[in-house]
């Protein structure tokens, strides 16, 4: 590995370290993600990177530690093999993007009696919607996942016994999607599931985990708000977490120890 590549992931370590404190004051008390599985996620995104699985060394360590700490505050592993929470880079910034299996725990996190289903509808299969009373979906799905997609679906069944039911074209789910990249390349079906649900959050209640996180990454994605206005303070945090120090320092020890193996 190159001087420029060590020294840009030694940046990367170094703004974590300075955010240690905010990772670990926002981070939820209740979450089954282990503050240690979480930044041992934080090491495999960055592992995997290196691998050309992503493409974040052009991005701001800056930007990749916010974005880290969104992560944080919504409990999601940032590794990408689990597909809960990535890391985009756009003109030089990592952008933050909650996965489909990521908008599912959190809904099933705060909603378990909910009852979610999202797929994808190929040429060839059967597939209608009553949206009368009854709000029901037919579709046979068969074994056309080689053939092109022509949209997504999705539904919700809430606690109280409403249903509720949302569809897309690919053309709408393609114009949401613009250039970006990353797992719109790897896992397009995935995405386009997590597209057709980010609609269904709006049925949740007002200020649940979800709906507040499907909000934020429609506001950043029109550029009318930045990862800053959701992570509660300035980088240069004053909150201190003897937990959040420890586990900080042990995560610049291990990619300081990852950059010096390669």
């Amino acid at each position: 590995m190159s001087n420029a590549i060590v020294n840009k992931y030694q940046d990367i370590s170094d703004y974590l370290q300075r955010v240690r404190g905010r990772i670990d004051y926002v981070y939820p008390k209740d979450c089954p993600l282990s503050r240690e599985q979480f930044f041992a996620g934080c090491v495999s995104m960055i592992k995997k990177d290196r691998s050309g699985k992503q493409s974040l060394m052009s991005c701001k360590p800056e930007s990749i530690a916010k974005s880290l700490i969104f992560a944080a505050k919504l409990g999601l592993s940032p590794d990408p093999d689990e597909k809960k929470f990535y890391l985009l880079p756009f003109k030089g910034e990592a952008t933050p993007c909650v996965g489909y299996l990521g908008y599912l725990e959190l809904i099933y996190r705060e909603f378990p009696d909910t009852s979610v289903c999202s797929q994808v509808v190929h040429e060839g299969e059967t597939f209608y919607i009553d949206l009368g009373s009854e709000r029901k979906v037919k579709h046979e799905a068969g074994f056309f996942t080689h053939k092109p997609a022509i949209g997504a679906y999705a539904i919700i069944v809430l606690p109280n016994g409403n249903k509720e039911i949302e569809r897309m074209s690919t053309e709408s789910i393609e114009k949401i999607r613009g250039t970006k990249k990353g797992p719109w390349v790897t896992d397009w079906q995935a995405m386009a599931r997590k597209t057709v649900l980010k609609r269904m959050v709006k049925y949740l209640p007002l200020g649940s985990t979800a709906r507040n996180a499907a909000s934020a990454e429609e506001y950043m994605e029109a550029g009318v708000h930045t990862v800053d206005d959701y992570i509660d303070a300035e980088l240069e945090t004053t909150v201190e977490s003897t937990q959040g120090q420890r586990m900080m320092e042990e995560l610049n020890g291990r990619i300081k120890k990852e950059t010096r193996a390669v």
